[in-house]
């Protein structure tokens, strides 16, 4: 990787770019508190939009290998590839989260929220014509978080008519809160049927 990087370096005619970023932080450290990815850091400079540009290549050519030769192995066997959304930081301009798994989001759109995060993954994955399926990250009692995750399951202003090959329910833990009367189950039931058929959101 470093040589890659080296590499990589010299052929733009920076030589002294092919060392790294040394003020990255590390894995618990927040964007502010690094001088890399902070407001005004360094990732808007010529050398850090060069390195987050490589970094992200390499990440993508490393997963295209891990993927080409994970084919050759399970031949026709689907592959699920579980990735976590670390949606805390889409706010911040440099998009750290994003940066540092290979996506390039430089956008200056900071004023996102989780929900801007799934979309951008969502219609990203349907557009290169990929299965996607999802889980719940919170405990889901209500309706209308019920509802929300419908939607976004199976969209119901999609043309396309897109949605989740399956959806993951994730209760509450442990167990014995479902007893409570707190969670509807009546909504939850609904909810299970209009997942696997056509909601009234839906045209079709």
């Amino acid at each position: 990787m470093q040589q890659n990087l080296v590499k990589s370096s010299s052929l733009r005619g920076q030589t002294f770019w092919g060392r790294g970023p040394e003020n990255c932080g590390d894995y618990n450290s927040s964007p502010q508190e690094t001088g890399f990815f902070c407001e005004h850091g360094d990732y808007g400079s010529h050398y850090g939009r060069f390195f987050v540009q490589w970094y992200s290549q390499f990440l993508i050519d490393h997963a295209n290998t891990i993927l080409s030769l994970a084919t050759l192995a399970f031949e026709k066997i689907q592959i699920l590839v579980k990735i976590p959304a670390v949606y805390w930081w889409y706010r911040s301009k440099s998009h750290a989260a994003e940066l540092t798994g290979s996506n390039l989001n430089l956008s200056s759109k900071e004023n996102h929220d989780p929900e801007g995060l799934t979309w951008q993954v969502l219609n990203s994955t349907w557009e290169e014509g990929l299965c996607v399926a999802g889980e719940n990250v919170f405990p889901c009692f209500d309706k209308e978080v019920l509802m929300i995750l419908l939607e976004t399951a199976k969209p119901s202003n999609d043309p396309d008519h897109h949605h989740f090959v399956f959806f993951n329910y994730k209760p509450p833990l442990p167990i014995l809160p479902l007893l409570d009367t707190t969670l509807c189950f009546s909504e939850l039931d609904q909810f299970v049927r209009f997942m696997h058929g056509t909601y009234m959101g839906q045209n079709s």
